[in-house]
This record gives C-alpha cells, sequence and structure tokens, in this order.
C-alpha cells in the first residue's frame, strides 16, 4: 500500500505549516488562551486558507477534498496546539453535506465555507456517559417548526459558535437538528478548558431548531467518527512537536558533563516513545482510510484508533515531562502546554468504557482491553499494543531500538526541526530601544521565522556610562548589561526550550553580547553572534582620552575583550560563531577624526575598519551608515545568510491581513514620573500617562473619526489594540512632566509587540515658536549625499548635515494648524502641527 502524499496534499501541508510557523506563534497562542481561548480573527485566517471549506463541496463554495486531506491539515494544526476548533467545522460540514435537506446546505455550507459561521457539535449529556443513544433533550414539532428543550455539555466553543448541531428525541427517535445560538431560549456558560482552549455548557428552552436528520443516530455516529479522525490526525502533530522538543532537550542538557542522550536508559525510554509515536501515526491513517467505509467497520477502526492514541498520547506526554524534569511543567515553557493539549486530548478519547460503547460486538474480547493474557507470566508488552480478535499488532520495543540513536542525533527531523528556527534575542544600541528591531523582525517572519522565536530586550537604562568604574544614576555599566543580557538569554531558552539562542546586536549591543559571551558564561548557549557597527576597537583609541569609558579603544574593557584568545590570535571567543558588518566609510563611530563626537580636530586612532574582528567572518557594506549596519535590507541578507547558510527568500516585509500593534509608553530620568531626575533616554514605563490613538488621512493628517484606542497605562507600560495594515495612525501621549506628544506614523504592515512611545519634553529653546515639529529616523541617519528627502519643503531637512550623523530634523512651523509632510526615500508620513503654547509637540517616525 502506498503511503506517499500527493503533491496537493504535500502542497496544502506546507500551507498550514507555514501559517502556524509564521501567524500561530507561542506568544499569540498564550495571548489567546488569556483572552479566553478562542479569537475569531485567527479562526478566519484558517478561513481563508480555505480550511474551513475541506469537506465543503465546491457548488458551495469549498474544496471538496476528504478524509486525508482532513488528516494533513489537522496534523500540521497539532503541531501548533492551535485552539480554534477547526475539527468542529469539518464535523459540522461533513454532517450538513451528506444528511441536511438542500435548503439548510444553501444557507450554511457557503457560510462555513468562508468562515462567516462557526457549528459545532452539541451531543454530549452529563447522564449520557458517551453512549450516543442516550439523549433526554427533546425535540417537539409545532407545525413547520421545532423546538428543543435540553442541557449540552462541554460543547467546543459553545459560546462563541453560531450554531450547534444538536441531538434531540422526537417520539422516542433521535433526531439532529441545527439550533442557531442567538435565537431565543438558548442560554451558554463559557468556560476555558484545560488545554486553553475554550467550551461551554449549553441549555436549550424551548429553541427553535431546523431539522437536518430525521433518523440522527446514524448520521451522529458518522459525525462522531469524523470528529475521532480529526482528534487522532491532530494528536500526532501534537506527539511529533513534543518528540522534537524532548529530543532537544536530551541532545543539549547536561549532566555529568555529558548530554542526557548519552544514557542507555535514556534513550530506551525515547525509544519506546517512538514506538508510541509511530503507532499513534498508523491509527490515525487507519481511522482517516476508513471514514468512508460500513458503519459496522468504521465504528470499529474508529475504536482502535481511539483506544491507541489515547494509550499512545498518555505514554509520550507523561514521559516527555519525566525526562524534562520540573521544566517539563512550567507555564512559560512551550512544552508544559503540549503535555496540557496531550492530556486534554486523552482523557475523552481512550477511556475503556467509550471504547466497549461504540465498538461494534465482534470486536469486544476481554483480550482487547487485557494484553497480560497475551504473555502469562511474563512482563507485558509495551503500553499501548491493541490486540484484538481480528488483528493483532506484534510490534514490539526493540524494533524501534534501533532508532532511538538516529532519533536522538537528528532531534526527530521528522516535521520541521526546532532548530531550524533558532530563537534569536536582539540587543539594542546606547539609549536606544528594542524598537529598532521592529523591521528587521517583520523581515525574518516574511522568511518564516516563527514570532515567537524573537525576543528584542530594551534595557532599563539603556546608556553607558561615562567612566565604567564608577557608579552613574540612570546609566548601567557593562557588568549591569551582561548580566541584564544574561538574564534575558535565560528567560528565551526556558520559554523556547532551546539550548542555544542567536545573538544579534548593533552598536553598544555588542559589547554586552562580546563580554556575555567571554566573561557571562555565553559561550554554551550562543551559536551565533552578529554584530552591525559595534565599535569592537573603540570610538576612539586616544591616550589619556576617558580611558574609563566602554568606547575607548585602549581602555581595559575593549582591551580585555580583544585580547588574542589562541595562538592565531583570534579576537573571538569560540566556539560561537561570530559576524560583523560594518560601513565601508560611513559609520560615524569608526572615523578617522572626531566630527561626530565633538571634536571635529581630533585623531580618534580608528579607522573605517574598526568594527571588524580577526577570528570573525566580517561583512562590508557600502554606504550604510552606524544604525544601517542592522537594520537594512542588506544587513538583513547578510545575518540571515549567516545563520542558515543560504540567502532569504525576500527581502520584502510581507503584509499580514490582521494585525495587532503594540508597545510600552517609556520615559526620560532616573524616574520616567520625575522630571527632575533629567532627560536622558530610559525604557522605563510611565504608570498613569494616557494613550489614545486615532486613524489618520495619509494626505492631511486630519483624525478619521473617534479613537482607536483611549487607554491610561499600568505600571507595565504596556498598551495594545486591532489595527488596519493601511491606515497611518496618530498617537497622542499625554503624562505628568511631559509635553502632550503627537507621534505620527506610516501603516504597519505586520503585527508587532515593539512599538515604544516616548512623550518629549519641550527644551526652553523651542517654546518661542508657534509649533514643533519633530521629523526622526530611528533605524538610520540622514545623509545628504546620498538620500533623497524633504521636511515641509526643505531638502534637505535643517539640521542634516553632509555624512550620515544627524537622525533628527526640528521646524517650528508658523500660521493655524496645517500638514506637515516628511519624505525619505520613497517613504512618506504626513502630521499635524499642534501649538506650543499648549504644551504640546508633532514628532513624525
Amino acid at each position: 500500500m502506498d503511503f506517499n502524499f500527493s503533491d496537493e496534499q504535500e502542497q496544502l501541508r506546507d500551507a498550514v505549516r507555514k501559517w502556524v510557523d509564521r501567524s500561530y506563534g507561542f506568544e499569540r497562542r498564550r495571548g489567546i488562551t488569556k483572552a479566553g481561548g478562542f479569537e475569531r480573527a485567527a479562526y478566519g485566517e484558517l478561513a481563508e486558507l480555505g480550511l474551513a471549506g475541506l469537506y465543503v463541496s465546491e457548488d458551495h463554495g469549498g474544496m471538496a477534498m476528504g478524509p486525508v486531506e482532513a488528516m494533513v491539515v489537522m496534523e500540521e494544526l497539532g503541531r501548533g496546539i492551535v485552539l480554534e476548533p477547526l475539527g468542529q467545522t469539518l464535523v459540522a460540514s461533513g454532517l450538513l453535506g451528506a444528511y441536511a435537506p438542500e435548503a439548510v446546505k444553501a444557507q450554511w455550507l457557503p457560510r462555513l465555507a468562508g468562515g462567516e459561521a462557526l457549528i459545532v457539535l452539541a451531543h454530549q449529556e452529563r447522564k449520557a456517559r458517551y453512549r450516543l443513544e442516550q439523549c433526554e433533550a427533546t425535540a417537539t414539532q409545532a407545525g413547520d417548526a421545532w423546538k428543543i428543550t435540553g442541557d449540552k455539555s462541554l460543547v467546543p466553543a459553545g459560546d462563541q459558535a453560531d450554531a450547534f448541531i444538536v441531538p434531540a428525541k422526537s417520539n422516542g427517535k433521535i433526531a439532529l437538528f441545527l439550533v442557531e445560538r442567538q435565537t431565543q431560549g438558548v442560554s451558554t456558560r463559557g468556560y476555558p478548558t484545560m488545554d486553553g482552549a475554550r467550551a461551554a455548557e449549553v441549555n436549550l428552552r424551548d429553541a427553535r431548531g431546523t431539522l437536518v436528520a430525521p433518523d440522527g443516530l446514524p448520521a451522529l455516529e458518522h459525525a462522531v467518527d469524523i470528529g475521532i479522525a480529526c482528534t487522532c490526525a491532530e494528536a500526532v502533530g501534537v506527539i511529533d512537536r513534543t518528540m522534537q522538543l524532548t529530543a532537544e532537550y536530551l541532545n543539549t542538557r547536561k549532566q555529568f558533563g555529558v548530554t542526557l542522550a548519552t544514557f542507555q536508559a535514556l534513550r530506551h525510554r525515547m525509544a519506546d516513545m517512538k514506538m508510541q509515536q509511530e503507532l499513534a501515526r498508523s491509527m490515525s491513517y487507519y481511522a482517516s482510510l476508513k471514514l468512508n467505509a460500513p458503519a459496522d467497520e468504521r465504528r470499529r477502526a474508529m475504536a482502535r484508533a481511539k483506544y491507541q492514541l489515547g494509550v499512545s498520547m498518555r505514554f509520550v506526554g507523561q514521559n516527555s515531562v519525566q525526562l524534562h524534569g520540573g521544566i517539563g511543567v512550567t507555564d512559560e515553557y512551550v512544552g508544559s502546554h503540549y503535555f496540557k493539549k496531550l492530556t486534554q486530548l486523552e482523557r475523552p478519547s481512550a477511556t475503556r468504557c467509550t471504547i466497549w460503547a461504540r465498538c461494534p460486538k465482534g470486536c469486544r474480547t476481554p483480550q482487547a482491553f487485557s494484553p497480560d493474557r497475551e504473555n502469562p507470566g511474563k512482563r507485558p508488552p509495551a503500553a499501548g499494543v491493541f490486540i484484538c480478535r481480528r488483528q493483532k499488532n506484534m510490534t514490539t520495543r526493540r524494533h524501534f531500538l534501533a532508532l532511538s540513536g538516529a532519533l536522538l542525533t537528528t532531534a526527530c527531523a521528522t516535521g520541521p526541526s526546532m532548530t531550524a528556527h533558532p530563537p534569536i534575542v536582539f540587543v539594542h544600541g546606547n539609549g536606544d530601544t528594542a524598537a529598532l528591531w521592529q523591521t528587521t523582525m517583520w523581515r525574518f517572519e516574511s522568511n518564516g521565522w516563527p514570532r515567537d522565536r524573537l525576543h528584542a530586550i530594551d534595557l532599563p537604562y539603556p546608556l553607558a556610562r561615562d567612566d565604567d568604574t564608577r557608579a552613574q544614576p540612570g546609566r548601567t555599566s557593562t557588568a549591569e548589561h551582561m548580566a541584564y543580557l544574561r538574564s534575558e538569554v535565560d528567560k528565551v531558552l526556558q520559554a523556547t526550550g532551546a539550548a542555544q539562542v542567536v545573538l544579534i546586536g548593533n552598536s553598544r549591543g555588542g559589547n554586552a553580547i562580546r563580554n556575555y559571551i567571554q566573561n557571562g558564561g555565553g559561550a554554551a548557549k550562543v551559536s551565533h553572534a552578529i554584530l552591525g557597527g559595534v565599535p569592537n576597537h573603540g570610538v576612539w583609541n586616544v591616550p589619556g582620552r576617558a580611558p574609563g569609558s566602554e568606547f575607548a579603544g585602549n581602555g581595559p574593557f575593549l582591551q580585555g575583550l580583544n585580547a588574542p584568545k589562541n595562538a592565531a590570535g583570534d579576537e573571538v571567543t569560540g566556539p560561537v560563531k561570530w559576524l560583523t558588518i560594518r560601513s565601508d566609510n560611513n559609520d560615524k563611530f569608526a572615523q578617522p577624526t572626531g566630527q561626530w563626537i565633538g571634536d571635529r580636530n581630533l585623531q580618534t586612532g580608528v579607522t573605517f575598519d574598526g568594527p571588524a574582528l580577526k577570528g570573525a567572518s566580517n561583512v562590508v557594506l557600502p554606504r550604510v551608515d552606524h544604525r544601517e549596519t542592522s537594520f537594512s535590507p542588506a544587513a538583513f541578507e547578510a545575518t540571515y545568510r549567516f545563520i542558515t547558510g543560504k540567502a532569504p527568500a525576500t527581502l520584502s516585509i510581507v503584509p499580514e491581513e490582521r494585525i495587532v500593534l503594540a508597545g510600552k509608553v517609556t520615559g526620560l530620568g532616573v524616574s520616567s514620573t520625575d522630571p527632575a531626575s533629567g532627560n536622558f533616554q530610559n525604557n522605563l514605563p510611565i504608570p498613569g500617562a494616557r494613550l489614545v490613538v486615532y486613524a489618520v488621512d495619509p494626505a492631511s493628517g486630519e483624525r478619521r473619526g473617534g479613537a482607536v484606542l483611549d487607554e491610561v497605562i499600568d505600571a507595565s507600560g504596556r498598551w495594545s489594540f486591532q489595527a488596519d495594515r493601511n491606515t497611518p495612525y496618530e498617537f497622542v501621549v499625554a503624562a505628568a512632566g511631559y509635553a502632550t506628544t503627537h507621534i505620527y506614523r506610516s501603516p504597519f504592515p505586520r503585527s508587532t509587540s515593539v512599538i515604544n512611545l516616548r512623550p518629549e519634553r519641550i527644551p526652553e529653546t523651542d517654546r518661542a515658536g508657534p509649533s514643533l515639529v519633530i521629523l526622526t529616523r530611528p533605524r538610520g541617519y540622514f545623509d545628504p549625499g546620498r538620500d533623497r528627502m524633504a521636511f515641509d519643503g526643505q531638502s534637505p531637512p535643517p539640521g542634516a548635515l553632509p555624512g550620515a550623523g544627524v537622525s533628527a530634523s526640528r521646524i517650528k512651523p508658523t500660521g493655524p494648524q496645517r500638514a506637515v509632510v516628511a519624505e525619505f526615500n520613497g517613504e512618506k508620513v504626513v502630521g499635524r502641527t499642534w501649538p506650543t503654547a499648549n504644551n504640546e509637540v508633532s514628532v513624525l517616525s
């Protein structure tokens, strides 16, 4: 028998897998769980892929596919532990397509296929004990109408669904009805399930229903069997990812100086788990292939599959936790959520009473559930070997022991490897924020990197000390910077279950990366380090000039980092792989003279190649400035190629249909709420600040309608809202001790959680003008000799000096409120003037 998938099926699998990787990362799932366990937008994205219409005929707008395609889809959703109940949609569409009257099909199937409606099966009752023929709900006919009364339990997403398929008894016989949730007489009580999804109790009191199938029991059994096959396939996906996580952990976690995968007992445990994985996969295939078989044969197949999958899920889930230890059940670690999912799926799937209740009589035999009777006086066979009168599965553990070595060395390479997308930690530069990495993260996502494996840190006090050896309020030392980075890396490793991270740093962030790898224990936790525009040999190397600064090339900090590590004189610490990216001659902090550090006549002792390091791969990009060594498309291309060994599929940012914007409001000084504590940048929240967001006209900057967000910022500083990717926004930040700051941004093509908003304080020198508008370029500098730019009709913008050393321009427009336009290399942003007399300022960014 050929178990290979067709090209069309593989394309379907690839499309679902890409959606899970790119759009349904761990952080999004956590957010959905916290919000209640169901997100209509995520379900809509599945429908946009055509998945809601898998079982719907083409006449009704569907894809007219079959059980194998559904199995492929559910496996991939299982790998992503997707919460939205697509399996219920497949059950509903399969049942309606096979049994419903044409009028019902025409009304509901196109809506199902388009994702406009969610219909779920509401058949479980408290006293039924999983027996489908046990039904206390009743249906009474009054003319052409039906009234349904009864209580249904554990209805998936029951308080979110648009309609239910409900079995109820009429004249002693079970029939199936379609009941809309908004119908009078329907009430629901929703609650979260153990795996983070959602279910509800549904109460029907003379609720109006539409007859779907008068002979309802065979139709109900068929629908339940479709659900069993979907659940089995989903469980296989969850098991696959659990195996990947466990194997990766054993390959990297060390005990007594060696990895856990070295110990034979643990390899045997993995072999047992591998056996259960393959048994589960085989029985899932079996269930899907039998969905169109005669009823008795189909039910027998489902009973066998349910039993085996239940045993396999429990065995793999519990042993995964055992092999991980305590981390395996911590909420921060992704593996614990797979364990919860397996436990949730296993509970109703493999209890023996449910198997006995539905297994045809010809298959019932004590041996089916007592494998020890096949081996009297001997050790029972491995858990989950299903013995039936018609079939014996003689697979034994020794058949899988040979696989354990390959399994552990390849980290369960079936499906996408967890190491294919290692977690990346981005480290910003001096005085900067995590927000600068926004476009870089988008480019990684556009090339398939899961969003939940991209982490940009925010150092609370991002500025370096003037003298690293002396405490300075609101500044961090190199040791403090390293300790913060180490803490963030450890959090990422715990959350992802990975053994190592990739570190990418710009400017001062590279100092922290080098220090952490060389002196902070990071060499074992980092696979690749990429340094963009990092002054590795100093911003200056002048005897007697601020030798205590971490930017002094002849100071003790950089001298220690650059000391030879081996006989070849390498300046980098192994076994980490190192890449530096520098400008050919346009980096303001790698210049032979001190023009950009306040002394034009200073001979810095630093050359254009100051960021290069001996022993690293060193890349030179023409004409990029200091920030663009990290944030430009060319820098991304070099970074991606270095990490993966291949070119990225695209340098463009691929838009998302639905986006959520999030970030935090941060301030100035030692304390964000104390104006007397200073005016330098920090990354600390401003609790009590008010953020109001408006959609604005792209041509005039005028507001379109009311606020889309109006929120008082709490102690975390965080905010978020669902946005439109084609709309520019005005962010208005008001806080005590700051000017009311109107920040204008061009449209956001993708979701992001790193939009940091900082209100301004207007200097006395700028208060004389009627208004103040500031143009900023966070991810680069203005270079009049290179860039096409204009600010309110002035080109170059005021203050944009030759070279690439200025990133902000200020103007003071006169007259009544009006639009102000800024353009930079084809990108355009439009804002409005606001009166300085009212302590208001505009920022175009």
